[in-house]
């Protein structure tokens, strides 16, 4: 479609990417290997999910947004907050965690050539065969009991989820010299402004402009836009709108501008892949699952609104995808 600029493939892909964003679950991203009604599917004994399926759906509802065929953002604000993020590896304690009861005692059939420190070099890879509440598939071997899947990291999730990882970084902030736009409250460092963001612990997010005199900064679709409040300077200023976009204009290199807004906490129930779950979310974010994982539990460590001193960078260069 881009390279023939094909408008009606284009139209083609975004009803594709419409229609199979209800055969998973939405509000996580939880999707599939296997489509939902397939034999494969339905002769399975399990439900999983890779995450190379969620970072294509990541990519597409971002590629499709930013070429102006629809408006994903907040399909990847869930997706990235829950699913996606979840299913990165970030520890290498995650090993330790692990009840011995779900280790077996059989080899693995695949032949692994080199088994030193696999734990440690799992670390920034992504997970295979997923729950929503576990990033280790257990799986009931009858006269062995429930057992480990012998399959936990494919490096297609590897490849896919590292990827998409430079694709919603680079979506958080785009802009040119008229506007910087803020699409994702997330933490991001660029060449116009940073943005510290404290959700989902706090409704707070701090805007540092460093070469840009108009901000439009995106609420996500769970924020009541007649309850933001935003200070310039440290001083409370009227709030302009454009569509769910908070537009601020006449900024100066080295102002810091502050946005709060309230972050509504629900609990809902929801049947995700074939298994019932208590969910506890605040904005979009889930913060608390029921029942817990078992092997590697997912929605464990939560932010707190704690700033953490990390090192950002500003690309020097532009790279096009």
């Amino acid at each position: 479609a881009e390279a023939a600029q094909d408008k009606e493939a284009y139209r083609r892909v975004d009803a594709c990417y419409r229609w199979v964003r209800q055969m998973g679950d939405p509000l996580i991203g939880w999707y599939s290997e296997a489509m939902p009604g397939s034999d494969w599917f339905e002769k399975r004994d399990f439900e999983s999910v890779e995450i190379r399926e969620v970072s294509d759906m990541v990519f597409l509802a971002l590629y499709l947004t930013r070429a102006g065929l629809g408006d994903y953002w907040d399909d990847v604000d869930r997706w990235v907050r829950n699913q996606y993020s979840q299913g990165q590896i970030t520890s290498a304690d995650f090993f330790d965690r692990i009840p011995d009861r779900y280790f077996s005692d059989q080899a693995s059939q695949v032949a692994y050539k080199d088994t030193r420190d696999i734990p440690k070099r799992s670390v920034g890879s992504f997970c295979s065969w997923m729950r929503a509440n576990d990033a280790l598939l257990v799986v009931d071997e009858n006269e062995k009991g429930e057992k480990l899947y012998d399959h936990s990291i494919m490096h297609c999730c590897t490849g896919n989820g590292s990827r998409t990882l430079y694709y919603v970084w680079d979506s958080i902030v785009t802009g040119d010299a008229n506007e910087a736009r803020i699409n994702l409250l997330l933490n991001r460092a660029s060449e116009w402004l940073d943005v510290h963001s404290y959700l989902p612990a706090e409704g707070k997010v701090v805007l540092k402009i460093k070469k840009t005199q108009r901000v439009a900064a995106r609420m996500p679709e769970w924020v009541d836009l007649n309850r933001v409040r935003v200070t310039v300077r440290g001083k409370e200023v009227s709030l302009k709108t454009r569509g769910r976009y908070v537009v601020l204009a006449g900024l100066r290199p080295g102002d810091v501008v502050g946005l709060t807004l309230p972050v509504p906490e629900r609990v809902i129930h929801r049947v995700i892949g074939r298994r019932p779950y208590r969910l506890t979310l605040r904005g979009s974010q889930v913060v608390a699952i029921d029942p817990p994982g078992v092997a590697y539990p997912l929605y464990q460590n939560q932010p707190q609104g704690k700033p953490i001193q990390k090192t950002r960078f500003v690309p020097a260069k532009k790279l096009i995808w």
